[in-house]
């Protein structure tokens, strides 16, 4: 069940601005989850409703008509959103469900990161080093740097699916019989995690594999400054095994579409006993930037997985109305 708030503001100034302002406040509770059950029942968990979360955030938007004439108008739009998302409760206090690569724990993200901690390179060997993240009689986590095999798995603090922002903004133009649009969108502030590192940057587990170019930047000989370790077939303390190395910024700046259209004059369409027609060019996906070797608009989990990418197409037609 849900319990949701809002407050907002719309506002429209001099019949030209046009605002609107919006925070919102939605808890969800009796989730569907696995529970942990007494193991005299032969099962570890089943499903229950249980546990409460809330999403919350602000939602902007400002829309301007820059020209507004008989035959000229141009306008333009901007909206801005966050999102902040808790875990209030599970089924028992202090629970934690781990489902790779995420963690659910009352007070963080459900698409909170648990992994482990990669250091980089140690310059002198080439091998990779890890947070031992290991917990101390005192409560705090071990800093100490060790191999693969003996760093413990942790809650990545501030490291999640969720942008810190997101939104876009657009135009249109208005001419006479011509007339364009654009919109762009974006996000920034959140991790996507890469899930291709275990094949592609495996530093030689399976060196019979196809292979990442990130793998020429790999060490090679003591003094070496880089963050890919030597590369060893059968390779067992590299990028195999999850850690925090397979965490990518998320952000991106993609030019979602862009269309450009002209109404052929009526005097000539009435020649050829044609009540309307157009020609038109419309583009998708036609520019994108990103720090990610592949498609930023990843699931909302954050999770790649060689997912096809987002299809960049053109499109010029005709359209004719008898």
């Amino acid at each position: 069940k849900n319990r949701n708030w809002n407050i907002g503001l719309d506002a429209r100034i001099f019949d030209r601005y046009e605002f609107v302002a919006e925070y919102y406040n939605r808890t969800t509770e009796d989730l569907l989850l696995n529970a942990t059950v007494p193991s005299t029942t032969g099962f570890g968990s089943a499903l229950s409703n249980i546990g409460s979360m809330v999403n919350k955030g602000v939602e902007l938007s400002l829309n301007v008509d820059i020209i507004k004439t008989k035959d000229l108008s141009l306008k333009a739009g901007i909206n801005w959103a966050t999102l902040k998302n808790e875990v209030l409760a599970l089924s028992e206090e202090g629970e934690q469900i781990v489902s790779r690569p995420h963690i659910w724990k009352a007070g963080y993200s459900y698409v909170q990161y648990y992994t482990r901690e990669y250091y980089g390179v140690d310059p002198q060997t080439g091998n990779p080093q890890y947070y031992s993240n290991a917990t101390k009689p005192d409560g705090t986590r071990d800093r100490t740097l060790v191999s693969r095999a003996q760093a413990s798995s942790t809650i990545l603090e501030g490291m999640t699916a969720i942008p810190k922002g997101f939104g876009g903004f657009n135009a249109s133009f208005n001419w006479k019989s011509l007339s364009a649009s654009m919109s762009w969108s974006y996000k920034y502030g959140h991790y996507v995690f890469d899930n291709s590192v275990d094949d592609l940057e495996d530093d030689g587990y399976n060196s019979y594999k196809n292979t990442s170019k990130r793998q020429l930047d790999r060490w090679q000989k003591p003094g070496d400054i880089t963050d890919v370790p030597r590369r060893v077939a059968g390779n067992t303390q590299g990028g195999y095994y999850d850690s925090s190395r397979a965490l990518k910024k998320g952000d991106y700046l993609r030019w979602k579409n862009l269309t450009v259209s002209w109404n052929l004059p009526q005097d000539l369409l009435k020649k050829a006993g044609v009540s309307n027609a157009r020609v038109y060019m419309a583009g998708n996906n036609l520019l994108t930037f990103t720090g990610l070797n592949f498609d930023p608009e990843v699931q909302a989990n954050g999770y790649y997985n060689f997912t096809f990418p987002a299809l960049r197409t053109v499109t010029i037609g005709l359209e004719v109305s008898l």
